[in-house]
């Protein structure tokens, strides 16, 4: 083992001169890799560099890599890459991926990149704020055939990447702004104030349409949540806007309850309808 880095001694103090917290037995050097003993075997999980934290949650980059390229067949195995960029202060998953030279003539990107997010969504509930699809063959590779993923975030950044269909997901602010400018309301009864299940499933699909960067026609009342890639977090920030916007409190869970738009617009117009007088104290 080398002694450390060329005029660096922070870095190499760091690196290469790692005492043991409990024993103080030392030195090591930290090589980078993480992994945890079991029944005095040490197994090796990855690289610390590649790891992926969301929300102080651990993920590892080569089981989404494995969960995207088993999500449609149009993917090629073993040529794609995860990993994450900060946006407005926060860790957000991006995933690329090679299309099968097969399937670039007729590429339907939504399809793909829905079928990618829904698989990343039900496997490690994860939201993908970002999809790129590749040219065949055309991944950042070592020569020995590993994917480079610092190579591809840097790529995706710089947008280097030879890409061939590509979605990325609406930011918070223009969410929130769409959102606003919907009120329920107006639509409504006067002489009950209670909203209706058109409004709320109306107010739903604008809600899901500006965080998925969609269209609203290309919501579907009747399609489950898990389809549109969602994961708790925002599952549980979505109720607690409809809350605010319903002017009533309402279950966390709702959105696991009540698996589309339909059945939760059902529920809400039925429930609220029921209980309008708390709607009425709670309007501004």
């Amino acid at each position: 083992v080398a002694s450390g880095y060329w005029n660096q001694l922070e870095t190499t103090k760091e690196s290469f001169e790692s005492y043991l917290k409990d024993t103080g037995e030392g030195p090591f050097l930290r090589t980078g890799d993480l992994g945890f003993l079991s029944q005095g075997e040490l197994f090796v999980t990855g690289r610390i560099k590649d790891l992926i934290i969301i929300r102080g949650e651990n993920h590892y980059p080569q089981d989404i890599e494995l969960t995207v390229e088993n999500s449609h067949p149009a993917l090629q195995s073993h040529a794609s890459a995860a990993f994450s960029v900060e946006k407005n202060g926060e860790e957000c998953p991006i995933v690329v991926c090679e299309v099968k030279r097969t399937s670039l003539r007729d590429l339907n990107t939504e399809e793909v990149v829905k079928e990618i997010r829904k698989a990343v969504s039900e496997e490690h509930d994860l939201q993908v704020d970002a999809v790129r699809l590749l040219k065949t063959g055309s991944i950042p590779k070592t020569s020995s055939g590993k994917i480079q993923r610092y190579a591809c975030r840097t790529g995706f950044l710089n947008g280097s990447l030879e890409v061939v269909g590509e979605w990325t997901i609406a930011d918070r602010q223009e969410i929130e702004s769409v959102s606003d400018q919907i009120e329920y309301r107006e639509d409504l009864p006067r002489e009950t104030s209670a909203p209706t299940e058109e409004a709320i499933a109306d107010w739903i699909i604008a809600h899901l349409a500006g965080y998925l960067n969609v269209s609203p026609e290309e919501i579907d009342i009747n399609e489950s949540f898990s389809d549109y890639g969602l994961d708790s977090s925002v599952a549980v920030s979505t109720t607690g806007a409809l809350s605010e916007w319903l002017g009533c409190e309402l279950e966390p869970t709702l959105f696991w309850e009540y698996p589309n738009i339909k059945d939760v617009a059902m529920y809400l117009a039925e429930a609220c309808g029921s209980n309008s007088q708390v709607l009425v104290d709670n309007e501004v």
